[in-house]
């Protein structure tokens, strides 16, 4: 009796910026199962062939629970993947458009995400401690429960983000844009702390906060940065004699009575925002 070879399918994954065959995988699929598998296993014959996934396009990858631990995919276009529970520890996504992914209780611990498009991505429960994702898009990302312990989130953009209950001790947020973002039982550590503000009515969202390279309470109202007696002389200049400044006023009182209920800021912290929301 004759051994049977069996035929394995035939798949090209495409770059996304060229539309040119970037690597032809072979996969152990029906010719008639959705794109989505044959994409998944086309990615796991790329990582086990060493083939190049840098740019690929892999829109809606089926991956969940995939191994890609240390798995170079720079600029790749993962739009709409599936990646619940996938393994990407220490894999490298500069870059990657990740828009719409599911990726809940995925491990992307010390995983490169610098510049990395996550908008709407479902990261809930993920483990992103150590992970690098300075000047990522983060807007609108659920990442409720998600460990980002030591996760480098400098300039990232997370407007509208829904960080409930998510463990952020240790976190850079320096710069970071939190505007919107729902921050309910956060734990950013005992060195550093976030109060969201109103948006006064021109659109500015205001935070009071002290991150860990703050040596003072700083006040974020859109792109502005100050410590508190910076703001008194900013708005004393660019808001006197107009309904903003009063309104800026009842939203800095605000933030400060609630950051001395919960203890803090020091007196003489408190002393000196009373003069700014009294300036101001």
């Amino acid at each position: 009796m004759l051994d049977t070879v069996k035929q394995l399918l035939k798949f090209d994954v495409r770059n996304r910026f060229t539309g040119d065959v970037q690597f032809t995988a072979e996969i152990d699929c029906r010719d008639d199962a959705l794109t989505s598998v044959k994409l998944g296993l086309a990615i796991k014959w790329a990582i086990k062939s060493g083939a190049n996934l840098s740019g690929a396009y892999l829109s809606g990858a089926y991956l969940s629970g995939a191994n890609l631990s240390g798995a170079y995919l720079s600029r790749a276009y993962l739009s709409g993947a599936n990646l619940s529970g996938a393994y990407l520890s220490r894999a490298y996504l500069s870059g990657a458009n990740l828009s719409g992914a599911y990726l809940s209780r995925a491990n992307l611990s010390g995983a490169n995400l610098s510049g990395a498009y996550l908008s709407r991505a479902n990261l809930s429960g993920a483990n992103l401690s150590g992970a690098y994702l300075s000047g990522a898009n983060l807007s609108g990302a659920y990442l409720s429960r998600a460990y980002l312990s030591g996760a480098n989130l400098s300039g990232a953009y997370l407007s509208r983000a829904n960080l409930s209950g998510a463990n952020l001790s240790g976190a850079n947020l320096s710069g970071a844009n939190l505007s919107g973002a729902y921050l309910s039982r956060a734990d950013l550590g005992a060195d550093q702390w976030i109060i969201q503000g109103a948006t006064r009515s021109d659109g500015y969202a205001f935070f009071l906060q002290k991150l860990k390279a703050d040596k003072e309470p700083m006040v974020k109202a859109g792109c502005r940065y100050f410590t508190l007696s910076e703001a008194q002389a900013h708005w004393e200049k660019t808001r006197a004699g107009t309904a903003l400044l009063t309104e800026t006023r009842v939203i800095v009182r605000c933030m400060v009575d609630l950051a001395h209920a919960r203890g803090l800021m020091k007196s003489n912290a408190i002393k000196t925002a009373d003069s700014v929301a009294s300036a101001a």
